[in-house]
């Protein structure tokens, strides 16, 4: 009995194999031919320059007390009174918002073994994000903060209102530049550009941004001319991969 039950199990695993095998020698068979049909891979490249309508300026304020109620309050009346001035400008709530607000208890550094030890002054940050629509009003709004109390402006950005049709604008070059590319080079081979097999893209650019911290100083607190921002220009630059099937010329 052991003998048959041996020598059906070696039948079975022969069908078995049998049944398999034609699935595997038609998958590598489809496998081959999709791999040795005629095909070109090119790149291709396209840039936008635009002039920026918009700014983000990053300001804040610091107020430090003993007393945490107080560091608080100053906190709001100092702050309170920016964001009234920014709007006296023209800028509207929606433009104006709060990106970080932080309390730091101040301790007196001094050895382990004092233990644990009760701050000895608060201090209390609050950044905001402005948004410029009116990019002429950029040096009077730096003006403006800092006089009513804004004690650093770090960074300046500028960006464009437009973004997404700039960006569209650049994938369109980059797909013509890839297509070009893919036509010279099967007219040279002797074949003719067919239908796309596979594409990739990526964005890139470049927005000027200015990230010099701007203190408040008596320096600054005399100026009588709010100071100069060009603002340069924005440039996009998209790439593409495209995999072109390329057929003989007839």
């Amino acid at each position: 009995m052991r003998k048959v039950f041996i020598s059906l199990s070696i039948v079975f695993a022969i069908i078995a194999a049998l049944s398999i095998a034609p699935v595997f020698a038609e998958g590598s068979d489809y496998k081959c031919i999709e791999d040795s049909m005629p095909r070109v891979i090119v790149e291709g490249v396209g840039k936008v320059t635009a002039k920026p309508d918009e700014a983000i300026i990053r300001l804040g304020i610091v107020n430090e007390e003993k007393s945490l109620k107080k560091a608080f309050q100053h906190q709001t009346e100092d702050m309170n009174k920016v964001i009234n001035e920014i709007k006296s400008l023209g800028i509207q709530d929606e433009d104006i918002k709060t990106i970080s607000y932080n309390i730091t208890p101040k301790v007196k550094e001094g050895p382990i073994w004092w233990g644990k030890r009760k701050p000895e002054s608060f201090e209390v940050s609050h950044m905001l994000s402005v948004k410029i629509k009116d990019l002429s009003k950029i040096g009077d709004v730096i003006d403006t903060v800092v006089n009513a109390g804004a004690i650093s402006i770090n960074g300046l950005e500028f960006k464009s209102s437009k973004i997404e049709e700039l960006e569209k604008d650049a994938r369109l070059k980059a797909a013509k530049n890839a297509k070009e590319k893919a036509e010279v080079i099967a007219e040279g081979a002797g074949f003719k550009v067919g239908k796309v097999l596979k594409a990739s893209e990526a964005m890139g650019g470049h927005f000027p941004v200015y990230r010099e911290r701007y203190a408040k100083t008596a320096v600054m607190e005399a100026a009588s001319a709010a100071p100069e921002i060009e603002p340069g220009s924005i440039e996009l630059e998209a790439t593409c991969t495209i995999i072109y099937e390329i057929t003989q010329r007839k």
